[in-house]
């Protein structure tokens, strides 16, 4: 809402259905957009067989706790056994071998599950993941300055949960959700100057370094620009910890692991998903996708250092965090299925939907990325139709996975919006009323 000493905003009238049809439509949008993703799973489930990615961290985990090595093939075979129903077969490796490519620490995190069950952990994690997510909608945009109705919050909330990155991250009980959480956790502690309370959860989101590198390292480069030494000191402290408390766990424990993470990339044939799209067009080639992710990553950095001095309760800080988890989602090395690393999207693609526009610039690149994750779910629309029709097959199971330039749209949309014409994050206005 525009304060009492500026002049309201014009805006232009909505367009409205009918009353009689209005919230009968809706319901029926609602449903709809609930029940297609739910049912392209259930659809997909003939060839995922119940398999989940929470389970070779889990056995990991106990491997860990009995005094084992999680790296060794051991390990690898017995994960295996639990992901397969049996070992595979050098050929078999080839496509996925399902070993334990976490840092040791993460058990740590799943210490609590790992004396379960494996039905009562998983359905425990599910039930938890659901909540970490739905109460990261609130939290983050209080974090980036955002205000909307109550009404505007649960249906919020229900497309985020319907999302089909957000569907797949819970149908696979992907530790990225407890990455998000941790780090949308540090943000709150923070924000309240719980400084070494957060940064031992900062700490702990490294347990996909792919994921949160940028944030730690802007994290570090906050600390310092602003002189809080008292976080650094935590940060640092709490990352030697937890390396330390892996080599008393496995001596050697990072050799191991960065062995297990070559070999990951190897076998899980992970590439940039951006180059991927390029090398569909042989006229442009692979190295110009290669080029925009250095530009891309370079224009980042530059809006990152302007933020660099921002006060934890701003709004600032919110959106140098959704840049910094926006980028890394963009240039990790990743496959079609890896779309449940789109959670991390979430902070960002709130700032595009409810704040406004600086410049002509930043308004399309605005309306191309809401463009894009209107695309989610109409891709998962279009896969349910093409499989009703026609039957399953693969072609239907990934079509909701192809939305690879995703990522990139936003992180682009972002970095105009803070670079381009002096816009002022503190004072972000709603820009879009839901109905």
């Amino acid at each position: 809402m525009a304060s009492a000493s500026q002049p309201a905003t014009p805006t232009r009238p909505a367009i409205r259905l009918p009353q009689s049809l209005h919230r009968p439509a809706l319901v029926l949008l609602l449903i709809a957009v609930v029940v297609a993703p739910l049912w392209h799973l259930h659809v997909m489930n003939r060839w995922m067989h119940g398999r989940t990615d929470l389970l070779p961290p889990w056995l990991a985990t106990r491997v860990v706790l009995e005094g084992g090595d999680p790296y060794s093939d051991v390990t690898t075979k017995q994960i295996q056994l639990s992901y397969y129903g049996h070992i595979l077969s050098p050929s078999e490796t080839e496509k996925d071998e399902q070993a334990f490519a976490y840092p040791i620490y993460t058990a740590i995190l799943l210490a609590p599950l790992a004396y379960l069950n494996w039905g009562v952990a998983r359905a425990l994690y599910f039930c938890a993941a659901t909540v970490m997510i739905t109460l990261s909608v609130p939290i983050w945009l209080q974090l980036t300055g955002l205000r909307i109705r109550a009404n505007q919050m649960a249906l919020l909330i229900v497309l985020v949960l319907a999302s089909w990155p957000v569907m797949v991250a819970l149908r696979h009980q992907q530790l990225s959700i407890l990455v998000f959480a941790l780090i949308t956790a540090g943000c709150v502690l923070l924000r309240h100057k719980r400084e070494t309370s957060a940064a031992i959860l900062f700490a702990l989101s490294t347990i996909k370094p792919q994921l949160t590198v940028a944030l730690i390292a802007w994290l570090l480069l906050w600390a310092i620009s602003g002189r809080r030494w008292r976080f650094l000191a935590s940060l640092l402290a709490a990352l030697c910890g937890l390396f330390l408390a892996g080599e008393w766990m496995l001596h050697g424990w990072i050799r191991e692991w960065l062995a297990a993470m070559i070999h990951y990339t190897h076998y899980t044939h992970s590439t940039f998903l951006v180059p991927i799209l390029f090398i569909l067009i042989p006229v442009i080639g692979q190295w110009v996708g290669d080029a925009f992710l250095l530009l891309l990553a370079l224009a980042v950095c530059l809006c990152l250092w302007k933020l660099r001095r921002c006060r934890a309760a701003s709004a600032e800080f919110g959106i140098a965090v959704s840049l910094c988890l926006a980028i890394m989602v963009t240039l990790s090395p990743a496959t079609l299925v890896w779309v449940y690393n789109q959670v991390d999207l979430l902070p960002g693609f709130l700032i595009l939907l409810y704040a406004r526009s600086a410049n002509r610039p930043a308004y399309l690149a605005r309306q191309i990325a809401l463009g894009f994750l209107a695309l989610n779910f109409a891709l998962v629309f279009l896969a349910v139709l093409g499989e009703t029709a026609s039957g399953p097959s693969k072609s239907w199971d990934l079509l909701p996975y192809w939305n690879v330039l995703l990522p990139a749209v936003v992180t682009v949309a972002l970095c105009l919006r803070f670079k381009v014409g002096g816009d002022t994050p503190d004072n972000l206005q709603p820009a879009l009323l839901l109905p």
